[in-house]
């Protein structure tokens, strides 16, 4: 069974964004045999946080009514821009095995990046997220993406200064085992 939440569509002005791209699915992620390692197979439950098509209040901001988009557990403003950029996150997931990704300051988030051309201008899209073991048992892991935005003056990034990258097989390769990842020096 899919966990996590199948977001609701968010109606602005008579228009209707539909948020079915964001619905948890399964993923399945195959590590081919090397010389140093055995093949491997995992199997991913995948979801998104509403961090990835909203965002927080500007301090000076007077936020209309019908912005707002709300769960059971918090309320942000609808963000149309980190919403046409979430179309993306679906195929950034299923290619985790081949991006760099890096660690994060938070415990236990990664991160990856995607330059993308937006109006003729390449911007950097940071995608958050962890990897954790599933209750649900057989080997399963979860993808929780916790956060995705555009990196802009007004939202800097908290990519770290020193990179930390950590390949993707490595992080699923841990979590399967229930081992805690340390970034490297």
């Amino acid at each position: 069974m899919k966990r996590g939440w199948k977001w609701t569509a968010f109606t602005y002005q008579g228009t209707n964004d539909e948020l079915s791209h964001l619905h948890p699915f399964e993923w399945s992620y195959v590590v081919e045999a090397s010389e140093n390692r055995l093949k491997r197979a995992y199997k991913f439950q995948i979801e998104f946080s509403m961090h990835c098509f909203t965002r927080r209040p500007r301090s000076d901001e007077s936020v209309p009514e019908d912005l707002w988009y709300r769960d059971s557990v918090e309320e942000r403003v609808f963000c149309f821009d980190r919403y046409q950029l979430s179309h993306r996150l679906p195929a950034i997931i299923k290619e985790l095995g081949s991006r760099k990704c890096m660690h994060t300051s938070g415990k236990n988030s990664f991160l990856t990046t995607e330059l993308i051309t937006k109006k003729g201008k390449e911007i950097e899209y940071e995608v958050y997220f962890n990897v954790t073991r599933a209750h649900r048992g057989g080997g399963w892991l979860n993808i929780t993406v916790k956060s995705a935005y555009e990196r802009t003056q007004n939202h800097p990034s908290k990519k770290p200064k020193r990179k930390r990258r950590i390949r993707f097989d490595v992080i699923a390769y841990n979590r399967q085992l229930g081992k805690e990842i340390h970034p490297a020096g």
